[in-house]
């Protein structure tokens, strides 16, 4: 019985993270810019073949936002809810390259759908989308991770930008 207890509490901070990317991320850079997507079609742009850039884009979204779940849930055991705040700093996968891996995924996924439907709404939705992601990155994580994790967090955002990809993973002893 002790077996199936262990590989129940192995698999549910992965399950949880998992759920929470499909969920969230899901909805906001899934969801709504299908939705919006559906207003008003007659004032679409016709984007032509770049509309195919989408593609590569939400590949690399959806590859990059899995591999964070899987972070938060194998090496910090929680998932990337505000309200399940990891115990200790994630430096693994897609955070030894950049801070906020989760954000660029989403604003990738939103600009593949612009580029995909040509839709002038969602162009609004991925700059309100940009402003909602600066102001609770810069506003809410980054004091809060400041206070949880100290001259550790500090040494990493010194270290790895916040938005765009170190071209070598970051060491911490380094």
């Amino acid at each position: 019985m002790a077996t199936s207890n262990t590989a129940g509490s192995e698999i549910w901070p992965l399950a949880k993270s998992f759920l929470f990317v499909f969920v969230v991320p899901g909805f906001l850079a899934g969801c709504v810019p299908i939705l919006i997507s559906w207003y008003r079609p007659d004032l679409a742009i016709d984007t032509g073949i770049v509309s195919y850039a989408a593609i590569p884009l939400w590949i690399a979204g959806a590859l990059v936002l899995l591999s964070c779940a899987w972070c938060f849930g194998i090496h910090a055991r929680s998932s990337p809810a505000h309200f399940d705040m990891p115990q200790r700093l994630i430096l693994h996968g897609p955070y030894l390259y950049m801070r906020n891996p989760m954000y660029v995924a989403q604003l990738l996924a939103v600009f593949g759908y612009m580029l995909w439907f040509g839709s002038p709404f969602l162009a609004v939705w991925l700059a309100i989308y940009v402003i909602g992601v600066l102001l609770l990155a810069y506003l809410y994580e980054e004091p809060l991770l400041r206070r949880l994790f100290g001259e550790s967090y500090e040494h990493y955002r010194r270290n790895v930008s916040a938005w765009i990809p170190r071209l070598t993973p970051y060491e911490q002893d380094a």
